[in-house]
């Protein structure tokens, strides 16, 4: 962007935009190290005197024709990853038909959720990719089994990264024991006696 002239500025979070002379719109996501110019449905070469963020859009005042340009931050800004909340990182004692819950982050429009019985998601339970809300009802687990998931959240702009991978484990009936010692219906036992 060190070509253009920069006439404002205008931030969402730790996002900043820039309208520039002849640039359109830029972006940086890392406090103008690099930046990247979002100008779809702009006419190349507009110039961009103001900018305006309100209820999660972004509006940019320009010299063609004293137009208005409006774009939603969910088309520019990728949402940060989600954090899964429940069930908890490796708790047990979980039923089998439950809730898997994630954080919403800003700018997200929809989630994909990943549910394993194993830490490397080679054996995929679950693979839900059009959610829109933080929640995923999963039925008809494996009773005492460990499950692995993961959440990423995306948008017009991109996915995010997934999620720390969470942990927990199933509830269910244990085997039923053996009795192995005194043998059934044995006679004649100690009355010192070692059960097994």
């Amino acid at each position: 962007m060190s070509h253009n002239n920069v006439y404002c500025y205008a931030f969402a979070g730790n996002i900043t935009f820039a309208g520039t002379l002849s640039g359109g719109v830029y972006m940086s996501t890392n406090s103008g190290d690099s930046w990247i110019q979002k100008i779809e449905g702009m006419t190349l070469g507009t110039t961009v005197g103001r900018l305006l963020i309100a209820n999660n859009y972004i509006f940019a005042g320009t010299n063609a024709g004293s137009l208005v340009w409006r774009r939603p931050l969910t088309d520019l800004i990728i949402p940060l990853e989600p954090m899964p909340l429940s069930p908890l990182n490796n708790s047990t004692g979980n039923l089998i038909n439950l809730n898997l819950v994630w954080s919403k982050p800003q700018y997200a429009t929809g989630y994909n959720v990943v549910l394993s019985t194993d830490s490397l998601f080679s054996t995929i339970v679950v693979n839900d990719s059009l959610l829109t809300d933080s929640i995923k009802v999963v039925n008809n687990l494996l009773p005492l089994t460990n499950y692995y998931w993961k959440v990423r959240a995306k948008n017009a702009a991109g996915s995010s990264a997934f999620s720390t991978v969470s942990k927990f484990k199933t509830l269910g009936t244990p085997a039923q024991v053996t009795l192995l010692q005194p043998l059934n219906n044995s006679v004649n036992q100690s009355i010192n006696i070692t059960f097994k």
